[in-house]
Protein backbone atom coordinates (compact mmCIF):
# COMPACT_ATOMS: atom_id res chain seq x y z
CA UNK A 1 0.00 0.00 0.00
CA UNK A 2 1.38 3.38 -0.93
CA UNK A 3 1.55 6.25 1.51
CA UNK A 4 2.47 9.91 1.14
CA UNK A 5 4.66 12.06 3.29
CA UNK A 6 5.41 15.76 3.10
CA UNK A 7 9.08 16.51 2.50
CA UNK A 8 10.33 19.58 4.39
CA UNK A 9 12.89 21.70 2.54
CA UNK A 10 15.91 23.26 4.22
CA UNK A 11 15.48 26.53 2.34
CA UNK A 12 11.83 27.36 2.90
CA UNK A 13 9.36 26.53 5.63
CA UNK A 14 6.60 25.53 3.23
CA UNK A 15 7.07 22.83 0.60
CA UNK A 16 4.78 20.65 -1.41
CA UNK A 17 4.45 17.23 -2.96
CA UNK A 18 6.66 14.97 -0.91
CA UNK A 19 6.13 11.31 -1.67
CA UNK A 20 7.43 7.76 -1.42
CA UNK A 21 6.49 4.15 -0.83
CA UNK A 22 6.06 2.21 2.38
CA UNK A 23 8.96 -0.15 1.68
CA UNK A 24 11.52 2.38 2.93
CA UNK A 25 14.55 2.33 5.16
CA UNK A 26 14.14 2.38 8.08
CA UNK A 27 10.93 0.42 7.80
CA UNK A 28 7.70 2.44 7.67
CA UNK A 29 9.62 5.66 6.96
CA UNK A 30 8.98 6.99 3.46
CA UNK A 31 11.92 7.99 1.30
CA UNK A 32 12.40 11.78 1.12
CA UNK A 33 14.44 14.22 -0.95
CA UNK A 34 15.23 17.90 -0.33
CA UNK A 35 17.16 20.63 -2.11
CA UNK A 36 19.09 23.60 -0.75
CA UNK A 37 20.24 26.21 -3.31
CA UNK A 38 23.16 28.59 -2.86
CA UNK A 39 24.87 31.15 -5.08
CA UNK A 40 27.52 29.74 -7.41
CA UNK A 41 29.99 31.37 -9.78
CA UNK A 42 29.21 32.93 -13.14
CA UNK A 43 25.56 33.56 -12.31
CA UNK A 44 24.89 29.88 -11.58
CA UNK A 45 23.14 28.29 -8.61
CA UNK A 46 24.50 25.26 -6.73
CA UNK A 47 21.73 22.95 -5.53
CA UNK A 48 22.61 20.57 -2.69
CA UNK A 49 20.34 17.52 -2.98
CA UNK A 50 19.89 15.26 0.05
CA UNK A 51 18.14 11.87 -0.02
CA UNK A 52 17.01 10.22 3.21
CA UNK A 53 15.35 6.96 4.27
CA UNK A 54 16.22 5.16 1.02
CA UNK A 55 17.53 1.62 0.62
CA UNK A 56 21.30 1.94 1.31
CA UNK A 57 21.97 -1.00 -0.98
CA UNK A 58 20.47 0.66 -4.06
CA UNK A 59 21.71 3.43 -6.39
CA UNK A 60 19.47 6.52 -6.52
CA UNK A 61 18.75 8.67 -9.56
CA UNK A 62 18.17 12.35 -8.67
CA UNK A 63 17.14 15.23 -10.88
CA UNK A 64 16.45 18.95 -10.50
CA UNK A 65 14.77 21.26 -13.00
CA UNK A 66 17.13 22.45 -15.70
CA UNK A 67 19.86 19.82 -15.26
CA UNK A 68 20.65 16.27 -16.33
CA UNK A 69 19.90 13.46 -13.88
CA UNK A 70 22.70 12.36 -11.53
CA UNK A 71 23.16 8.78 -10.34
CA UNK A 72 24.15 8.36 -6.69
CA UNK A 73 25.96 5.16 -5.80
CA UNK A 74 24.58 2.74 -3.21
CA UNK A 75 24.78 4.37 0.19
CA UNK A 76 25.44 7.88 -1.23
CA UNK A 77 22.89 10.40 0.05
CA UNK A 78 24.02 13.84 -1.20
CA UNK A 79 25.19 15.53 -4.37
CA UNK A 80 25.53 19.10 -5.64
CA UNK A 81 24.06 19.98 -9.02
CA UNK A 82 24.81 23.31 -10.74
CA UNK A 83 21.97 24.96 -12.68
CA UNK A 84 21.23 28.30 -14.30
CA UNK A 85 19.86 30.83 -11.83
CA UNK A 86 16.13 31.03 -12.57
CA UNK A 87 14.12 32.57 -9.74
CA UNK A 88 10.97 30.85 -8.60
CA UNK A 89 9.85 27.40 -7.45
CA UNK A 90 11.56 24.29 -8.81
CA UNK A 91 11.20 20.52 -8.48
CA UNK A 92 13.67 17.92 -7.23
CA UNK A 93 13.00 14.19 -7.54
CA UNK A 94 14.71 10.93 -6.59
CA UNK A 95 14.09 7.25 -7.27
CA UNK A 96 15.97 4.04 -6.61
CA UNK A 97 17.20 2.08 -9.64
CA UNK A 98 18.69 -1.37 -10.30
CA UNK A 99 17.32 -2.53 -6.97
CA UNK A 100 15.66 -5.79 -5.99
CA UNK A 101 12.26 -5.54 -4.42
CA UNK A 102 9.99 -2.52 -4.33
CA UNK A 103 11.21 0.71 -5.95
CA UNK A 104 11.19 3.94 -3.94
CA UNK A 105 10.57 7.46 -5.16
CA UNK A 106 10.15 10.95 -3.70
CA UNK A 107 9.92 14.56 -4.83
CA UNK A 108 9.65 18.04 -3.35
CA UNK A 109 9.93 21.70 -4.29
CA UNK A 110 12.57 24.31 -3.56
CA UNK A 111 12.75 28.05 -4.14
CA UNK A 112 15.41 30.25 -5.75
CA UNK A 113 14.89 33.78 -4.43
CA UNK A 114 15.64 37.15 -5.97
CA UNK A 115 16.73 39.59 -3.30
CA UNK A 116 15.85 43.26 -3.61
CA UNK A 117 16.21 46.45 -1.62
CA UNK A 118 14.05 49.53 -1.32
CA UNK A 119 15.57 52.76 -0.06
CA UNK A 120 13.37 55.33 1.64
CA UNK A 121 14.63 58.06 -0.75
CA UNK A 122 17.70 58.83 -2.91
CA UNK A 123 18.51 61.66 -0.51
CA UNK A 124 18.99 61.79 3.26
CA UNK A 125 19.27 64.44 5.91
CA UNK A 126 22.41 64.78 7.97
CA UNK A 127 22.16 62.98 11.35
CA UNK A 128 18.63 61.75 10.60
CA UNK A 129 17.61 58.09 10.37
CA UNK A 130 17.69 56.71 6.82
CA UNK A 131 15.80 53.41 6.38
CA UNK A 132 16.31 50.60 3.87
CA UNK A 133 13.94 47.62 3.41
CA UNK A 134 15.14 44.30 1.99
CA UNK A 135 12.86 41.58 0.59
CA UNK A 136 13.00 38.23 -1.16
CA UNK A 137 15.60 36.41 0.92
CA UNK A 138 15.54 32.98 2.53
CA UNK A 139 14.35 33.22 6.14
CA UNK A 140 17.31 33.36 8.50
CA UNK A 141 19.65 35.00 5.97
CA UNK A 142 21.93 37.54 7.67
CA UNK A 143 22.14 40.74 5.62
CA UNK A 144 24.99 43.17 6.18
CA UNK A 145 25.02 46.63 4.64
CA UNK A 146 28.17 48.76 4.54
CA UNK A 147 27.91 52.47 3.68
CA UNK A 148 31.04 54.21 2.39
CA UNK A 149 31.20 58.00 2.65
CA UNK A 150 32.29 60.54 0.02
CA UNK A 151 35.88 60.52 1.26
CA UNK A 152 36.09 56.80 0.56
CA UNK A 153 37.42 56.04 4.01
CA UNK A 154 34.45 56.69 6.30
CA UNK A 155 32.28 53.58 6.70
CA UNK A 156 29.13 52.67 8.58
CA UNK A 157 27.58 49.21 8.85
CA UNK A 158 24.20 47.79 9.78
CA UNK A 159 22.75 44.28 9.67
CA UNK A 160 19.52 42.37 10.15
CA UNK A 161 18.24 38.80 9.74
CA UNK A 162 15.50 38.01 7.23
CA UNK A 163 12.25 37.06 8.96
CA UNK A 164 9.88 34.20 8.07
CA UNK A 165 8.64 36.22 5.09
CA UNK A 166 12.16 36.86 3.79
CA UNK A 167 12.13 40.54 4.82
CA UNK A 168 14.67 42.62 6.72
CA UNK A 169 15.26 46.29 7.44
CA UNK A 170 18.16 48.49 8.54
CA UNK A 171 18.78 52.17 9.17
CA UNK A 172 21.76 54.50 8.98
CA UNK A 173 22.48 57.91 10.48
CA UNK A 174 24.94 59.77 8.25
CA UNK A 175 27.26 62.34 9.83
CA UNK A 176 28.93 63.61 6.67
CA UNK A 177 27.44 65.39 3.66
CA UNK A 178 27.99 64.10 0.15
CA UNK A 179 27.26 60.90 -1.79
CA UNK A 180 27.36 57.60 0.11
CA UNK A 181 27.51 54.14 -1.48
CA UNK A 182 25.78 51.26 0.32
CA UNK A 183 26.75 47.66 -0.52
CA UNK A 184 24.77 44.62 0.67
CA UNK A 185 26.13 41.12 1.35
CA UNK A 186 24.28 38.05 2.63
CA UNK A 187 25.19 34.98 4.65
CA UNK A 188 24.74 32.35 3.40
CA UNK A 189 25.40 33.81 -0.02
CA UNK A 190 22.28 34.46 -2.08
CA UNK A 191 20.93 36.88 -4.66
CA UNK A 192 23.07 39.92 -5.29
CA UNK A 193 21.76 43.46 -4.83
CA UNK A 194 22.90 46.51 -6.75
CA UNK A 195 24.69 49.16 -4.65
CA UNK A 196 22.55 52.01 -3.32
CA UNK A 197 23.61 55.61 -3.86
CA UNK A 198 22.45 58.18 -1.31
CA UNK A 199 23.08 61.92 -1.34
CA UNK A 200 23.28 63.39 2.17
CA UNK A 201 22.61 67.10 2.69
Amino acid sequence: MLNKKTAVLTLIATAALGGGVAFAYPEDTAMAVSASPSAGVGGKTNVLVTVSASNPGCPTLVQVDGAAAVLLGAGQTTTTITVDTVTGRHRVSARTVNCKGAKEHASSRYLILAGASSQSAPTAELKKNYRIALTGFAPGTVLTLVATGPAGSTQLSASDTADSRGNAKVKFKFRMRGTWTIVTTSSPAGASIAPIMVTVS
